[in-house]
Formats: C-alpha cells, structure tokens, sequence
C-alpha cells in the first residue's frame, strides 16, 4: 500500500474516534473526489485555518462585488429593452413606414435581439455567481463552526485533564 492510501485510512480511523468524542468533527472529502466533482485544483491546496479567516472574508467580499456590478448591467440592459422595446412598438404603430422607418424598424428588431440574448447569458452568469457567494459564506460558517467545535473540544479536554489531576492521590 502506498502512502496516500495509508494516510487516508488513518484519517478516516481519526474521523471515526473523533466521531465518539466531538460530533461536530467530520472527515473531509478527498482531494481525488473534490477534483472529479469539479473543484479546482488550487481549491484542493491546504489553507490553515488563519489563511482561512484571512482570504474568505476578502474572497466573499470580491464575489459580491461582481455579484453587484453583474446586476448593475442586468438593471441596465433591461432599461435599454424597454427603451428598444418602445421604440419597436411605436414604428409598428404607424401604418404607413417609410424606407428608412422600416429599415430602422429591423434595426430596433435585432437590436433587441441581442439585448434578450445578452440578458438571458447575464442571467446564467448571475445565478452562478450567486452560487459561488452562497458556497464562500457557507464555507466561512462551516470554518467558524469548526473552530467552536474543536475550541469546546481543547476546552472539555483540559477540564477533564485538570479533574483527573486533581483526584490524584
């Protein structure tokens, strides 16, 4: 057996003993698996928990400001199809188009063509951007709530190593 393999069981025995102890401790995935299911490969390094507390805040903070400015485009492209929008209906108002309102009258048509094709890929790129702040956050809450489980462990292991050095006789 080679030394991944080995390393890896001796994770999960560590993960089944601290299982009894704190609940809250869980075996992470694998890298193997986090890289198939999709994660890149610099997601897969090891981040201490400082590292952790220092790049997420920011990392959150970046995706909402592309989460801002995403929606920003969005409000203002949907204002453009209204405007377009009006436009293309007033020119199919009048009866009677001139050459050059019938040829501005395909303009406004594929104008706005490209408009709610833009919006729709704005659209998708919200929805993962949201996904990607969703998932940073939940990562925040995850490493917080971690270091309160290991903290009530350090905690519960010191309280009960003083008692049992207390009732030495």
């Amino acid at each position: 057996m080679n030394v991944t393999g080995t390393t890896s069981e001796l994770q999960d025995i560590a993960a089944e003993v601290m299982a009894g102890h704190c609940p809250g401790i869980e075996r992470g995935h694998r890298k193997p698996d986090r890289l198939t299911a999709g994660a890149r490969y610099a997601d897969t390094l090891h981040r201490s928990v400082r590292q952790l507390h220092e790049d997420l805040p920011g990392e959150i903070a970046a995706r909402e400001a592309d989460l801002e400015a995403l929606e920003l485009r969005a409000l203002e492209l949907r204002a453009s199809m209204v405007k377009t929008q009006g436009n293309l209906d007033r020119l199919t108002a009048t009866v009677a188009l001139s050459e050059k309102e019938a040829k501005r009258l395909q303009i406004y048509a594929v104008r706005l063509q490209k408009k709610e094709e833009e919006l729709a890929a704005l659209e998708l790129a919200l929805d993962a951007e949201r996904q990607r702040v969703e998932a940073a956050t939940k990562a925040v809450d995850e490493t917080s709530a971690q270091l309160r489980v290991e903290a009530r462990c350090r905690w519960r292991s010191r309280e009960t190593g003083t008692a049992a050095s207390s009732q030495s006789w």
